[in-house]
This record gives structure tokens, sequence and C-alpha cells, in this order.
């Protein structure tokens, strides 16, 4: 028995030693996000580039939030369904389809408009090879103008992810 109480302490000491170790290593970035506000962050002043990589962990959240709940949903799915449902909502053709329908049935203001709109137009460098330009830009302006509003205006936000979600189930009876 106390060899085995040695053997417990042991790794348990050895956990504690590399979490130490790794959080050391991590110190100098977090000292860096601890002043961090986002209702200190003017979305004018970041890239669409940022806003875009922001937008899309923001659309990818809400993705997944409304996959789980309500819970029971969640846990009468089976479990091979769960993940590429969420993965297909959150692909770029999907959202694709999705800025297509803001466009042209949410009423944007003229600024959210235009970020649809360059957001895209922003949207250079490599793109996944399944994709056209056409389909890759209109995802990423949909990303660029979700994490506009992630930090200018959650309201909107909100009304935005709402409406897109009910989009999205009007996308799915369509396919049927």
């Amino acid at each position: 028995m106390c060899a085995l109480l040695d053997s417990i302490e042991y790794r348990w000491t050895h956990t504690q030693l590399t979490i130490m170790r790794q959080f050391s290593t991590l110190r100098p970035v977090i000292g860096q996000l601890a002043p961090f506000v986002r209702k200190n962050v003017d979305p004018s002043s970041l890239s669409p580039a940022a806003l875009a990589f922001v937008g899309d962990s923001v659309w990818t959240t809400a993705v997944r939030e409304r996959a789980v709940f309500p819970p029971i949903k969640w846990m009468s799915m089976s479990k091979k369904n769960r993940t590429p449902n969420a993965n297909h909502l959150i692909r770029a053709e999907t959202q694709y389809e999705i800025a297509k329908r803001i466009r042209s049935k949410f009423l944007l203001t003229e600024v959210e408009s235009d970020l649809l709109r360059k957001g895209g137009n922003a949207a250079g460098g490599s793109r996944p090879k399944r994709l056209d330009f056409k389909t890759y830009a209109g995802a990423t302006g949909l990303e660029v103008l979700v994490g506009h509003l992630h930090f200018a205006n959650q309201e909107r936000l909100d009304e935005l992810l709402d409406f897109a979600f009910a989009e999205i189930v009007d996308l799915d009876e369509e396919k049927v």
C-alpha cells in the first residue's frame, strides 16, 4: 500500500511540475492578454484579416453552442452525427450561402454591407483547394462582419446570428 501511495505522490508531483513549467513559458503571453477588454477595442482599428480571424472563432462558438443546446437534443443525436452536423455549418460553403442570404434578406446598415463586401475583397492569399475564390471571399466577408459586430455591437451580432441560424434551417429543408 505504501508503494502505491508513493507512486501516486510521485505522479502528482511530476504533473504539478509539468504544469508549472508550461505555465512559466506562457507567462509572457498571459501578461499581454491581461489588459485586454473587449469593450475597449475599436473594430475599425483592426485589419479585415484580424476581424475574420475573430469572426471565425465567434461563428464556430455560436454553431457549437446551438448544437449542444438544448442538451436533450445533443444527447439524443447519435455520436457519429454530432460533430459532422456542427462541422457542416462551419464550412466555408455554408458560410457563403448564409452570407448571400444575409445580403438579400437581412436589413444591413451601410457599414455592415461594406464590411461584408470589403471582407470578401480582402480574402487573399491561400485558400482551400476545394473552394473557388467567390465562395471563399463570401465566407471571409461573413467572418469579417461577425468579427466586427463582436467588438462593436453584441446585440446586433445576436440578431444576425439568430437570422443566420433560421436561414440554416431553411437551407436544410430546401436540400431535403
